[in-house]
C-alpha cells in the first residue's frame, strides 16, 4: 500500500521488505539514498519485525519514503500503536541527509496522521530534541503542539 505525501510516497513494508532492508539489500532495480538505512531506521525495523509477530500486528506501521519522481528510497516513517488509554499513538519519520525536512516533512507527518486515524487513534505524539528547529517547525506546521519538556527532549502532540 502506497500513500502519496507531496513529492514522496510512503510504501508500507512487509516483513520480507523489512528483513531485506535490515540485510541492506535493495530489491532489484531499487535505489537507495547514500545514508539509507540509518542506524536509527534499522532499530525501528527490528522492533517492527517483532511487533509483526505479535497478537496484533495491525497496530504497527512502517514504511519506506520514496521520491515519486525517480523512486529513490530516502527514508522511513511509521506509526506505533495500539492507541493508549488516551487514544494516542507515536508517529515519526527520518529522511536521508540529501533530502530536505523543510520541503517534505509536513507532508509526511500529515500522511502519518491519516494512517494513525485509520488505526483508530484519536491523538498522535512524538518527540524531538529542543535544538532541532527544522523538525519542530515541521511538526508545528502539521498541527502538533508542545505538551511538555524533559531535559533536551520536547514532546509534541495533536488531537486528530
Amino acid at each position: 500500500m502506497d500513500i502519496r505525501a507531496g513529492q514522496l510516497e510512503l510504501h508500507l513494508l512487509t516483513a520480507d521488505d523489512a528483513e531485506r532492508v535490515l540485510r541492506r539489500q535493495p530489491r532489484a532495480g531499487e535505489r537507495w539514498a547514500i545514508d539509507y538505512p540509518s542506524f536509527e531506521q534499522l532499530d525501528y525495523l527490528r522492533a517492527y519485525l517483532v511487533e509483526l509477530e505479535s497478537a496484533h500486528p495491525e497496530n504497527f506501521w512502517q514504511s519506506q519514503l520514496r521520491r515519486r519522481i525517480d523512486g529513490l528510497v530516502v527514508g522511513g516513517a511509521g506509526v506505533t500503536g495500539p492507541p493508549d488509554e488516551q487514544g494516542a499513538v507515536v508517529i515519526g519519520y527520518e529522511l536521508a541527509a540529501e533530502v530536505s525536512d523543510s520541503l517534505h516533512g509536513t507532508d509526511i507527518v500529515l500522511a502519518l496522521i491519516e494512517v494513525a486515524r485509520g488505526m483508530g487513534a484519536r491523538r498522535v505524539t512524538t518527540n524531538v530534541f529542543d535544538d532541532d528547529q527544522v523538525r519542530r517547525h515541521v511538526y508545528f506546521a502539521a498541527g502538533l503542539s508542545e505538551s511538555r519538556r524533559d531535559g533536551r527532549v520536547v514532546y509534541l502532540e495533536r488531537e486528530i
